[in-house]
């Protein structure tokens, strides 16, 4: 029964909120709690045989009149019937339900926090005798802040000059630049026109490109590839077995014509230039981007000195985080690295990551890490009474409408549509935290160390 069990009914999460709906009541006894690791609860539950019945009853009820048996018409089969052809699954359908407003219950009444998906570990059900079951649950752990005032710890300097923001229009005057074809040899900043077919290892034409543009064509094909374009010209062809994948490379087939050798023509830096981007004149433009990303290098160096803080502060502490908690967060993380390098052919994570498996423990390690933060940053917040204030809200509600140039009941019926209002909130609660965090402790700025090459394209841990 406990084999079949964990198979027909593991997942009680659409019970638990069926019965936090309906507010139901069961009749029940907690026999044992058994706390696991990894932030892991398990319940002994018993119902009564008297309750179970009472239940059962009223559930073959319901089913006798949708059953369709042979020889009887839709609902008019005898009860006993119903009962011995649909007592397996009524028994499963039953115990889903009774334990999942159970839960609900126990969760509320010990103020706890549920994650993942509750599962039904073992049962025994038999006829006149008490149902037993054993219920697993990933809970959240009880932290207790400590530790984290009077520390000393060093952060990356976040440069802010006018270098920064010379660098900061010369990469807008490239993403603004035009390709023009041109009779020569490919080069580095070079852009190309290609037909490009693709075949793995099996045979089957995964990529076939026709007059493909690749204004970067470092940011999008394989590093070796990119390599043995160089020196080319329009007119040539270019074939190469290439592996591809981290953890188990595969050979792909690479066939590329150059169709056009292209080069990158930046616009005049000029008063045009700036007009064309919304700005009065150049000078506009200059003095606004640096304010600009003056503002954005204090938040930046807030977040740097922060995180290197969390790093001492996670150290100090020990306890479990709930794996689900810490699956959820390394699969958001995923989407971002592999957005990233979509985008910029860039991800920090990857940067030396030689195998998917080198990847997979990073992103788990960091997950963990980010996962200790919350829980850690929540207790601070309670233990300090740090909470966000009316006015606290309405500041930060400001601040963001006039970076979006609307109006803040606009910005909130925005983000209530979105549901995105409650998250929010959460958000001021944890910069007020950060914020008493810096405050309370001493940062001192170093220079950041040289940062690492990009990881190569070839190396992607997709």
């Amino acid at each position: 029964m406990a084999d079949e069990m964990k198979q027909d009914a593991p997942v009680l999460e659409e019970a638990i909120g069926q019965a936090q709906k309906a507010n139901e009541v069961v009749e029940h006894n907690i026999v044992e709690t058994k706390s696991l690791p990894d932030s892991f609860l398990e319940l002994t539950v018993e119902i009564p045989a008297q309750a179970w019945e009472t239940h059962l009853n009223t559930l073959f009820g319901e089913w006798r009149k949708q059953a369709r048996i042979e020889g009887f018409r839709q609902g008019k089969a005898p009860m006993a019937l119903v009962r011995k052809r649909f007592e397996a699954d009524a028994n499963n359908d039953l115990l889903g339900r009774l334990l999942g407003t159970i839960v609900s219950k126990y969760e509320k009444d010990n103020n706890l926090v549920i994650y993942g998906q509750p599962a039904i570990m073992d049962a025994t059900i038999k006829n006149g005798e008490p149902v037993k079951a054993v219920v697993r649950l990933e809970v959240k752990p009880t932290v207790e802040a400590k530790d984290y005032k009077g520390l000393e710890v060093e952060a990356p300097r976040v440069a802010m000059g006018e270098e920064e923001v010379t660098k900061r229009i010369e990469m807008m005057r490239r993403y603004s630049a035009s390709y023009k074809p041109v009779d020569e040899e490919y080069a580095d900043a070079m852009g190309l026109k290609v037909d490009i077919k693709e075949i793995d290892a099996k045979g089957r034409t995964v990529r076939d490109d026709k007059d493909f543009v690749l204004d970067r064509p470092a940011g999008t094909l394989p590093a070796r590839l990119v390599d043995m374009l160089k020196g080319k010209k329009s007119g040539e062809i270019i074939e190469a077995s290439i592996n591809t994948g981290a953890s188990t490379p595969q050979p792909h087939k690479f066939t590329l014509e150059i169709k056009e050798v292209t080069k990158m023509l930046e616009p005049e830096l000029n008063d045009d230039f700036a007009k064309d981007r919304g700005y009065d004149n150049l000078e506009d433009m200059k003095k606004k981007i640096s304010d600009m990303m003056q503002t954005n290098a204090v938040e930046t160096q807030a977040e740097e000195s922060f995180e290197a803080l969390m790093v001492k502060v996670i150290a100090s502490h020990d306890f479990q985080v709930p794996p689900s908690m810490r699956a959820s967060l390394a699969r958001e993380m995923w989407r971002q690295d592999m957005f990233m390098m979509r985008q910029n052919g860039y991800a920090a994570r990857l940067n030396g990551v030689k195998t998917q498996e080198e990847y997979q423990n990073r992103l788990l390690n960091d997950a963990l890490d980010q996962a200790k933060a919350y829980l850690l940053i929540e207790s601070i917040s309670e233990k300090e009474k740090l909470e966000a204030s009316d006015a606290d809200i309405d500041a930060a509600l400001a601040k963001r409408a006039e970076q979006e140039g609307r109006k803040p009941l606009a910005v909130r019926a925005a983000l209530e549509k979105r549901r995105e209002w409650d998250q929010f909130v959460k958000q001021v609660t944890f910069e007020k935290v950060r914020d008493f965090l810096l405050a309370n402790n001493t940062i001192k700025l170093v220079d950041p160390k040289p940062a690492e090459e990009p990881a190569k394209e070839g190396n992607k841990a997709e």
